[in-house]
C-alpha cells in the first residue's frame, strides 16, 4: 500500500514537472531569447576583460540560459534553415523550427536555469508588446534603470577591484536612461508620433487656409468683373 502510494506521488510530481517545464517554455520567448544571447556573445567579444570577472550566477552567463544548450547542437545553414540538433528534422526558417522545439523537445527547465528573455529591455531585444511596455515604464520612473543595475552589479565582485571597476563601467554604459531608450526604440517611436502630428496639423489647417484662400480669390475675381461690367455701361 505504501509503495502504491509513493508510486502514484511520484508519478503526479513527473507530471506536475513536465507541464511546469512545457509552461516555462513557452513563457520564455525562444527567438527574443536567441537575440538577448547574440546581443550578450558581442558584449563579451567587444570587451573580452569583462568574462573572466563573471561570477557564476550572473545574468549574462549563457550556460545557465534555458536554450543554451539546444542553440548548441543545432545547425544554422546559409540559407537560412535550421536543422534540429536533437532529432535531426531540417526547417525552412526560425519559426517553424522554434515551432518544432517547443512541441517536441520542450526544454528540462529548474531553478537552475534563466531565462534570456527577461534581460530583453536592457539590449534592446524584446517583442513588440515588451518593447511598448519598457518605453512606458522608462517614461514614468527608473524601474528598467533598477533592474539593469541589479543585473550588472550581480555579475562582478565587490571584493575584487579589477571586478568591481569593470562592473561600474558596464552600469555606465548599459544602465543610463538615453541608452534605454534609445535601444528600445523609445525616441525613435516618440519622433514618428510628433512628426505625424505636425503633419496631421497641417494637413487640418492646410485645408482650412485652402478653403478661405479660394474664397478670398472668387471674391477678388468677382470684384474685378463687376468693375469691369461697371465701366462698360
Amino acid at each position: 500500500m505504501a509503495h502504491t502510494k509513493t508510486f502514484h506521488l511520484a508519478l503526479i510530481l513527473f507530471f506536475l514537472t513536465k507541464i511546469s517545464q512545457i509552461y516555462c517554455d513557452i513563457n520564455c520567448s525562444r527567438q527574443v531569447s536567441r537575440r538577448v544571447s547574440h546581443a550578450i556573445r558581442k558584449l563579451l567579444k567587444d570587451k573580452k576583460d569583462i568574462s573572466k570577472h563573471l561570477l557564476p550566477e550572473c545574468a549574462f552567463n549563457q550556460e545557465h540560459h534555458i536554450f543554451n544548450y539546444e542553440e548548441k547542437i543545432n545547425i544554422v545553414y546559409p540559407t537560412g534553415e535550421r536543422q534540429c540538433g536533437f532529432c535531426g528534422e531540417i526547417f525552412q526558417d526560425e519559426k517553424t523550427y522554434d515551432q518544432h522545439m517547443g512541441k517536441s523537445h520542450p526544454s528540462l527547465q529548474s531553478g537552475e536555469f534563466y531565462c534570456a528573455e527577461k534581460l530583453c529591455t536592457i539590449f534592446g531585444e524584446c517583442g513588440e508588446p515588451a518593447r511598448v511596455q519598457a518605453c512606458s515604464s522608462a517614461a514614468q520612473d527608473e524601474s528598467l534603470l533598477d533592474f539593469c543595475r541589479k543585473t550588472i552589479k550581480s555579475c562582478f565582485s565587490e571584493d575584487n577591484k579589477d571586478s568591481k571597476l569593470i562592473g561600474i563601467e558596464l552600469n555606465q554604459k548599459l544602465c543610463n536612461k538615453e541608452r534605454i531608450l534609445e535601444v528600445n526604440r523609445c525616441i525613435e517611436k516618440k519622433v514618428q508620433q510628433s512628426n505625424a502630428n505636425v503633419i496631421e496639423f497641417l494637413f487640418h489647417h492646410f485645408s482650412k487656409a485652402l478653403l478661405i484662400v479660394i474664397m478670398l480669390s472668387t471674391f477678388f475675381i468677382s470684384y474685378k468683373i463687376n468693375l469691369h461690367v461697371n465701366k462698360i455701361k
